[in-house]
């Protein structure tokens, strides 16, 4: 959730900030966001081309899909109930601070994991 709020805000700042002139005559200038649904407005051209349904289910099966998790699916769950017992979900207060928040509760999850797993081993 945090991390799409966060992409959403640097995709809207991109899209309509203002890129200055160029001495580069070949560079438009203007708002992104226009300059691409209506590059006719700086006198280009307009390269979309219409796909059907057909090639869009082409390109997605010849596509890699990036998984949801960036980790082994039991370790995510792992992380998730132990983010559930002890309540971590709520540990960081403000978009600020999320980030080193995040971050520390990685270091706290990693840290139990690893120690559960010397415990695991240790018993063998």
């Amino acid at each position: 959730m945090f991390l799409q709020k966060t992409l959403d805000n640097v995709q809207n700042t991109w899209n309509n900030h203002k890129i200055r002139k160029s001495p580069n005559q070949n560079i438009p200038n203007g708002r992104p966001h226009l300059l691409y649904s209506s590059p006719h407005i700086v006198g280009a051209q307009n390269f979309m081309c219409p796909v059907t349904m057909e090639e869009v289910i082409i390109c997605e099966e010849e596509c890699q899909t990036i998984p949801l998790h960036n980790c082994d699916e039991t370790v995510d769950e792992l992380c998730q109930l132990l983010v559930d017992e002890q309540n971590l979900q709520n540990y960081y207060a403000t978009e600020d601070t999320a980030v080193d928040s995040k971050i520390e509760i990685y270091k706290h999850l990693r840290s139990q994991i690893l120690e559960s797993l010397d415990h695991y081993v240790n018993t063998l």
